[in-house]
């Protein structure tokens, strides 16, 4: 027998004990929560009960109404009435839910219930029992025959089980039933969850808030999103609905723009009156011109701003103050949340802050400039992509995704402070950090990684202009090399000795300049030597190299780099492409009722213009 029939045959033969004749013996002490209900100072003694109850009822005395109420042993029913005289009998919810009579016995006290049930079990048998509780009384128990109590049926079972009937928590007919029911009407936890987060959009949502046409989209401006668009909902991109104004500059800002664009956002460069721009970071962006000296046209900028998630700043310490646009004193007052990315070259409290300077400037005070080079050469101009773009443009974009997580949790926007002397610095943390281990502790151009090893260089091939890379550092890597090449085991000199370091580049040389570059691909192509061509920019446009976004995400891709003729052909931005489209869909605006477009192109906010 189970826990609980145990526990009822133990109730029934302790609590309903009655004669054959169906109806109970001279009344007893019942314990009850207000007291006992014979010869207590709880209330009144018991008179003699009905003896002319037919089978199978028999009476119970409720010490606190004192009087008696009739049970049914089989069926656990109960009534006020006299079985067999007056009203039908009416008795309490089932455990399978039905509902109460009215003429079931009531408390005159509001909220409660009684509810009674019956579970048969063998060990009970044929004759079936009943436990019931009857207008608040607790029934209690002693399970040991000693003072312990059991807490009264209802309570007790519900806690066993989690089952309601009415308002009064019942046991089922078994616990699997119990639990059952619970699972109908409790939504379980993961299935919650599921519902919530189906995938990657909706658990984007989760965060901001954020919704575009029917998918919800990362960003925390419920009518931004929607005031963007179906169109760039159905796109599923991680950053729709959210708005950038990029104020026109030289590669670092556009670049941050690009980068928010590619995924998604919606990016609106401001022009100057008549200005050219050689900016070809352009892809998936619109423009308007704004004359920010005259009064009306900055207005524009305004009401963009109020509705904006996200400005570029690309100008020096000081030019947005001096436009009137402090971002602490005046724009994140005018939107609480918008998010100013400000993009310097040098530190704003450094004592190169008010000074001009290109990618060249940035990275040689950062440090960085210092490791590029050949042993005994000067350091070498690597290109501006380490301050202007890596340093600096990329950075940028880190920060400003860092503000829109954190404008999720607060509802704050921020500055973020960028700069392309810190941001350079950044991604020299790994040889500065080595500078105290063998890997990077020599001179520039003589450490394992710049250069200085034989087995981490660039070779010339026997057509000219052409090159190969090597990056054989760990000795399986180099055993591949050395056998590709063609040297015998032993032919070459140790290559843990950096006195070795020289020979074994001359001996490196020389063979690959016995080959083509295409003839050492054969040669490298699907082993570990770590070997590969140098190719250039034109033969992988001729080759039809798609270029990529730098990341992929499943679930939400950015758009294709594709629309930039395969991200070859930049194609430039003509000032006023687009803008008056992004007006209406940012703002609702129409040209000649909220703005005015004067003779150089600028454009000035009416009267009528409302936020």
């Amino acid at each position: 027998m189970d826990f609980v029939g145990k526990l009822l045959e133990k109730t029934l033969e302790n609590k309903f004990e009655h004669s054959s004749s169906g109806y109970s013996e001279t009344p007893q002490p019942q314990p009850s929560g207000y007291g006992d209900s014979y010869n207590s100072n709880a209330g009144y003694g018991a008179p003699p009960p009905p003896q002319d109850l037919p089978y199978p009822w028999i009476a119970r005395w409720d010490a606190r109404d004192q009087r008696y109420f009739f049970v049914n042993e089989q069926t656990g029913q109960t009534s006020w009435e006299h079985p067999g005289y007056g009203a039908r009998p009416a008795y309490g919810d089932s455990y399978e839910g039905q509902s109460q009579s009215q003429g079931e016995p009531r408390s005159d006290h509001s909220g409660w219930k009684m509810a009674g049930g019956a579970l048969a079990g063998a060990a009970v048998g044929a004759a079936g029992t009943a436990l019931v509780m009857h207008e608040g009384e607790e029934i209690r128990e002693d399970w040991d025959r000693a003072e312990d109590r059991v807490e009264e049926f209802p309570e007790d079972a519900a806690r066993w089980t989690g089952e309601k009937v009415g308002e009064v928590e019942q046991i089922p007919e078994n616990i699997e039933q119990g639990w059952d029911r619970a699972e109908d009407r409790v939504e379980d936890g993961w299935d919650n969850a599921v519902d919530d987060v189906e995938n990657a959009p909706e658990n984007a949502a989760e965060w901001v808030g954020e919704k575009v046409g029917d998918v919800e989209q990362f960003g925390d401006r419920m009518d931004n999103a929607y005031e963007q668009g179906e169109a760039e909902g159905r796109e599923n991109l991680p950053l729709a609905g959210i708005r950038v104004v990029e104020l026109a500059g030289l590669a670092p800002g556009p670049f941050a723009g690009l980068l928010l664009a590619d995924y998604g956002a919606s990016v609106l460069r401001i022009d100057r009156p008549k200005a050219l721009s050689a900016d070809q970071l352009t892809r998936h962006k619109t423009s308007i011109t704004l004359d920010l000296r005259d009064r009306a046209s900055h207005k524009v900028l305004l009401s963009l701003l109020a509705h904006a998630d996200v400005l570029i700043d690309p100008y020096r310490p000081g030019v947005l103050e001096r436009l009137g646009l402090s971002p602490s004193e005046v724009l994140l007052k005018h939107n609480p949340r918008l998010v100013v990315a400000r993009m310097t070259g040098f530190r704003r409290d450094g004592k190169y802050k008010d000074m001009a300077g290109h990618d060249i400037n940035y990275i040689a005070v950062s440090g960085v400039l210092s490791m590029l080079g050949r042993a005994d050469e000067r350091p070498y101009a690597p290109g501006n992509l380490l301050g202007d773009f890596a340093g600096g443009g990329a950075m940028c974009f880190v920060g400003i995704l860092l503000a829109l997580m954190a404008r999720a949790r607060s509802g704050r926007g921020q500055v973020v402070e960028a700069n392309m002397v810190d941001g350079s610095a950044y991604l020299a943390s790994m040889p500065r950090l080595a500078r105290k281990l063998p890997v990077w502790s020599e001179p520039r151009g003589r450490n394992m990684l710049d250069g200085g090893s034989p087995f981490y260089d660039t070779y010339e091939t026997r057509d000219a202009g052409r090159y190969f890379a090597v990056g054989a550092l760990e000795p399986q890597f180099y055993a591949a090399l050395v056998r590709g090449l063609g040297f015998a085991p032993g032919e070459l000199p140790d290559r843990d000795d950096r006195a070795n370091w020289p020979a074994l580049r001359a001996a490196f040389a020389a063979r690959f300049k016995e080959k083509t570059r295409a003839e050492w691909e054969a040669v490298f192509d699907g082993t570990d030597a770590c070997a590969t061509p140098v190719l250039e920019q034109d033969e992988l446009e001729q080759a039809g190299f798609d270029q990529r976004p730098p990341v992929h995400l499943v679930d939400t891709p950015a758009r294709p780099i594709a629309a930039d003729a395969g991200g070859w052909v930049g194609g430039g931005l003509v000032p006023g492409t687009g803008g008056k489209e992004t007006l209406k869909a940012w703002l609702g605006w129409e040209q000649g009722r909220e703005y005015t477009v004067r003779e150089d192109g600028a454009l000035l906010q009416t009267d009528k213009a409302k936020l």
